[in-house]
């Protein structure tokens, strides 16, 4: 198991530890949050104009600033990453389930890949200057829009590139994995790509309430419970703002992201197939929130 940006403690968090001190941790960690994501914004703007004799240098430039956006975040997050096996050796294909808006940093900080994200994501200020500059796929929630994103994947496999997919197409609260929209895997099955996957959760500390309190950030809209499943917003918990969400969530002594990846990749010649057997080879290693 590999480790990342793990606090240097050898006692167990408190009560008292966890509670005392969360007011003042969570201003000073929003803050340097808020004010590390203005800098490398406001350095990916500067490398935009400096290099805009060079396409391709300031594609480079863009993303390097952008990748040392990434790895200053887990600390002002106050996040510890754990991963379970080996991650596949470039280039590749990936898949994994999602739950909260923190796999985005999380995935992209371990794998490096483009990811498919959201197309309001590319509007979002400060954000999504520096999501672009990650050389995301942007994806509109209408079908006219899917051959076009298909396209971009499989130019972007034949490339060498590594792609990072969530096809479960939308968040969910994290209690299964739901089930794999399967259009945008064709580009596996046309390029003959043999598809990785990898599971994503979230744990708090004992005294600490648990992640799915704290991680997840809902109701989503695009979500429809099961049949066998209590309505949305006992599955969410609480409506909130989207800033109170994060203030709690940093305000914690730590949270901890559990990447589990698996060890042979799959491969179909149907993608509804595909999509299946990966959507059930996921939900066995996928660890629910408590």
């Amino acid at each position: 198991m590999n480790n990342f940006y793990q606090e240097k403690t050898a006692r167990p968090w408190t009560i008292s530890d966890a509670f005392a001190l969360s007011p003042l941790r969570g201003v000073v960690r929003l803050s340097g949050m808020w004010l590390w994501m203005i800098l490398c914004y406001v350095a990916v703007r500067a490398a935009t104009v400096v290099f805009f004799f060079s396409r391709p240098l300031r594609r480079r430039i863009c993303r390097k600033i952008a990748r040392t956006w990434l790895m200053g975040m887990p600390p002002l997050l106050g996040l510890r990453i754990h991963v379970y096996g080996c991650r596949p050796k470039p280039p590749y294909l990936l898949v994994a389930n999602h739950i909260s808006w923190v796999d985005f940093i999380v995935m992209n900080l371990i794998c490096d890949c483009r990811c498919v994200a959201m197309a309001e994501m590319k509007d979002m200020a400060i954000l999504g200057p520096l999501v672009t500059a990650l050389e995301a796929i942007y994806v509109r929630r209408v079908r006219e829009d899917v051959p076009r994103v298909k396209q971009t994947i499989l130019d972007s496999i034949h490339r060498g590139r590594n792609i990072l997919l969530a096809p479960e197409g939308t968040i969910s609260p994290g209690r299964t994995v739901l089930r794999f929209h399967a259009s945008l895997l064709q580009p596996a099955i046309d390029s003959r790509k043999p598809v990785h996957y990898a599971s994503i959760t979230f744990r708090n500390p004992p005294a600490c309430p648990p992640a799915s309190e704290t991680v997840l950030y809902g109701p989503d809209p695009y979500y429809i419970p099961d049949d066998e499943e209590v309505n949305n917003l006992e599955l969410w918990g609480p409506q909130r703002t989207f800033l109170g969400h994060v203030f709690r969530l940093v305000s914690l002594p730590y949270h901890e992201a559990h990447v589990r990846f698996c060890e042979e990749p799959m491969t179909g010649e149907h993608r509804v197939e595909l999509a299946n057997s990966l959507q059930r080879a996921v939900k066995k290693i996928f660890t629910p929130l408590d």
